[in-house]
């Protein structure tokens, strides 16, 4: 769910103090950052390893804040600026992105999945994903209630998201719904940000075939 036009001391609320976050500079480099203090128009970010340096060489500048709170997953446009105690002063523009209920939005996306079960290793591929579990296409042995292991992999390049889940619901058509136990706070935010982004990349092909369409 996509929240629009929120007041800005409304947007300053959505990540709180101890929240990890990212900021994404003009040249697109991805600097990670903690919330060290909300206020209602600004938030002081403390930054992590190197991100305090490449800011410095980098000034004021405008930036992109991504971070995972209470509310989802949220994106704000923002001014960063170091301060003297090595700080990062950032004064909110604009909301960009909201999803709410960031474990329960799903989206449709066929991925590899393999599963280990009692029947031993299968593979299978994700129907729709949520960061709280995903519908797959088989395996048809899963029952409902069983735990099983799991590997799913977002790209080639990079490293499966890999956890344990149990069979919530079994289909005639041989789909499977798993929820995950809970997995490690990296993965889960790794999974939200590849799902917010496939979302947005949807979202924009809808847009563009309406703008096609309505061309002819």
């Amino acid at each position: 769910m996509r929240s629009h036009a929120k007041p800005r001391d409304e947007l300053a609320g959505m990540l709180a103090a101890g929240d990890r976050a990212v900021l994404t500079t003009a040249i697109s480099e991805r600097l990670p950052v903690r919330i060290a203090k909300r206020e209602i128009e600004v938030m002081l970010l403390f930054p992590m390893i190197g991100a305090a340096g490449a800011l410095e060489a980098a000034g004021s500048a405008r930036t992109l804040l991504e971070g995972s709170g209470a509310h989802g997953m949220v994106r704000v446009r923002g001014d960063a600026e170091l301060e003297y105690d090595g700080l990062v002063r950032f004064r909110v523009l604009d909301l960009l992105d909201v999803l709410q209920r960031r474990r329960f939005f799903r989206v449709r996306t066929p991925q590899r999945v393999e599963v280990s079960s009692r029947v031993g290793p299968r593979s299978a591929c994700s129907v729709d994903i949520s960061g709280g579990g995903m519908l797959m296409n088989g395996p048809e042995t899963l029952e409902r209630g069983e735990e099983i292991g799991f590997r799913l992999y977002l790209a080639a390049d990079k490293t499966p998201i890999a956890g344990q889940a149990h069979v919530v619901r079994a289909t005639d058509e041989g789909q499977r719904a798993v929820e995950f136990d809970p997995i490690p706070r990296h993965d889960e935010e790794r999974l939200i940000r590849f799902l917010f982004d496939r979302q947005r990349a949807e979202r924009a092909t809808i847009r563009g075939d309406a703008h096609g369409a309505g061309g002819t």
